[in-house]
C-alpha cells in the first residue's frame, strides 16, 4: 500500500520543487551565485527536516544534508584551477565550448581571455552545484529506501 502524505509533506515537496525550478532557471541564465544560494537553501531545509522527521524520512533528510553539505564544502574550497583539473571538468568544458561557440569574429572567446575563463568558472560552479544536489538525492534515496525496507521487515517480524 502507498504511504500517506500529510499536507505538511506536500508543502515541503512543493517547496523543494520550487527551489529546484529556480535552480534550473538561474542555471539557464548563467547566474552561478543564485544556483549556489538555492543549493545552500535546499541543504539548510534538509538539515531542518533531518531534525524534525522520523524514521525513513529522517534517514533520507540526514543523508541528503550530510552528503550535500560535504559536496558544497568541497565546491567552495576549490580554486578555479583545481576545478578545471577535476576528472569531470573535461567533459563539462567540452559541452560549454559546444554550447557557447561565438557566432561573431573568431578569437572573441579566446580561451586565454579573462571573459572566457570567468564565464567558464561560473558555468562549472553551476554544473557542480547541481551535481551535488543530484548525487546527494540519489544517495539519500538509497539510504531512505533501505531504512523503509528495514522498518517494514521489523514490523513483519513482530507481527
Amino acid at each position: 500500500m502507498f504511504p500517506r502524505i500529510s499536507i505538511a509533506g506536500l508543502m515541503a515537496l512543493v517547496l523543494v520543487a520550487g527551489i529546484g525550478s529556480a535552480m534550473v532557471v538561474f542555471a539557464a541564465r548563467g547566474e552561478h551565485v543564485a544556483v549556489v544560494s538555492a543549493t545552500t537553501l535546499l541543504l539548510a531545509g534538509a538539515t531542518a527536516a533531518a531534525t524534525i522527521a522520523r524514521g525513513p524520512a529522517r534517514a533520507f533528510a540526514a543523508t541528503f544534508a550530510v552528503v550535500g553539505w560535504l559536496g558544497m564544502l568541497r565546491l567552495e574550497t576549490l580554486t578555479p584551477l583545481a576545478m578545471l583539473e577535476l576528472p569531470t571538468s573535461r567533459t563539462l568544458v567540452r559541452l560549454y565550448e559546444i554550447a557557447h561557440r561565438p557566432p561573431a569574429p573568431p578569437g572573441w572567446m579566446d580561451p586565454s581571455s579573462s571573459l572566457y575563463i570567468d564565464d567558464l568558472h561560473a558555468y562549472l560552479r553551476i554544473a557542480y552545484a547541481i551535481a551535488v544536489v543530484f548525487i546527494a538525492a540519489v544517495i539519500a534515496a538509497i539510504v531512505g529506501l533501505a531504512a523503509l525496507l528495514a522498518r517494514r521487515r521489523a514490523g513483519r517480524a513482530v507481527a
